[in-house]
C-alpha cells in the first residue's frame, strides 16, 4: 500500500477521443476518469456490463491507455511520511506549497497553478534538506542501511509500535507500552523454539543484557546499529516521482490526481 498519483490527459475534455461504446448521457467524468454511471432504477449486470464496456474502451481511445497522461508510484506511506518530514524540517516558509499538498490519504488533486509552484521548489527543497543529518538503522555486519528513522513514526520502521524500533540513542523494544531493552548496539539470533512451532529471537547487547521473544518468521541473524550521516539527494524519497508529476500537470493543464 501506498500512493499513487496521475495526471489524466486532456483527450476526452478536448473532444478527441473515438465514440464511447454506451451513450455519453450514461457516462460520467471525475479526476480524469470517464466512468459508467449507475443509475436508480439499474440492473445490476446491466450496469456492470455498462462498466466493462467504459473500461474497456478507456485502454484504446485515445493515444494514452487509460486516459492518461502520466502516472507514477510516488512511494510507500512510511516515504510519504519521511519527505513530509523532511519538508516540515526546512520549511521556514520557503516549502508551503509542498507542506500543504502532500495528502496523508489517497485521493484529492492538485491544480496546474500549484503544481508550478510545487515544481519550483522542489529543485530548492534538495538543496535545502542535502546535508542535513539522519539516522539509520544499520546491519553492522555488512554495514548495509535497513531503515531510516522517521520521527512521526516514534522510532518504529513501519508507524506500528508492536514491539521494536530505534533512535538517535540505539535500538529498543517496547512491550505494553513499556521500554524493556534498549542498547546502543545488539545481536539479533534466531534459534529453533525447543516449546513448539516457531523461532526464540533473541537481542543481546554489548553489556551482556538481553531480550528474547517467540515469533513465527525468522529474520537473519545480524548485529543491529544506529549510525547518523549527512544526508544526499538520492535519500530524498519521493522527489523525482513528484517532479515528472507536476511537470506533466504544467505541460497539459491538468491537475495531478492522488490515487
Amino acid at each position: 500500500m501506498g500512493l499513487d498519483a496521475r495526471v489524466p490527459c486532456r483527450c476526452w475534455v478536448d473532444g478527441l477521443t473515438t465514440e464511447p461504446p454506451i451513450d455519453r448521457s450514461l457516462l460520467g467524468y471525475e479526476e480524469g476518469y470517464v466512468y459508467a454511471v449507475k443509475l436508480a432504477d439499474d440492473d445490476i449486470d446491466e450496469f456492470w456490463n455498462r462498466a466493462d464496456l467504459v473500461g474497456y474502451w478507456s485502454q484504446t481511445c485515445c493515444p494514452h491507455p487509460g486516459l492518461e497522461y502520466c502516472r507514477e508510484w510516488v512511494g510507500n506511506w512510511p516515504s510519504v511520511r519521511l519527505f513530509t518530514t523532511y519538508v516540515n524540517l526546512c520549511d521556514d516558509g520557503q516549502f508551503t506549497v509542498l507542506r500543504d499538498i502532500m495528502p496523508s490519504v489517497n485521493g484529492g488533486e492538485v491544480s496546474p497553478v500549484v503544481s508550478a509552484a510545487a515544481l519550483a521548489e522542489c529543485e530548492a527543497f534538495i538543496e535545502a534538506v542535502t546535508g542535513k543529518s539522519a539516522y539509520f538503522l544499520v546491519d553492522a555486519d555488512t554495514g548495509k542501511e535497513l531503515y531510516q528513522h522517521i520521527p512521526v513514526y516514534s522510532g518504529f520502521p513501519y508507524g506500528v509500535p508492536d514491539t521494536s524500533g530505534f533512535d538517535m540513542d540505539g535500538v529498543f523494544v517496547v512491550e505494553d507500552q513499556v521500554e524493556v531493552f534498549r542498547a546502543a548496539r545488539a545481536r539479533q539470533q534466531y534459534q529453533m523454539n525447543p516449546a513448539g512451532d516457531g523461532w526464540v529471537m533473541t537481542l543481546t547487547s554489548d553489556d551482556g543484557s538481553t531480550y528474547a521473544r517467540v515469533t513465527r518468521h525468522r529474520s537473519e541473524d545480524r548485529t543491529w546499529e544506529v549510525r547518523c550521516r549527512r544526508l544526499r539527494a538520492e535519500d530524498i524519497p519521493c522527489i523525482n516521482a513528484l517532479k515528472r508529476l507536476f511537470r506533466a500537470c504544467v505541460e497539459i493543464n491538468m491537475p495531478v490526481c492522488w490515487c
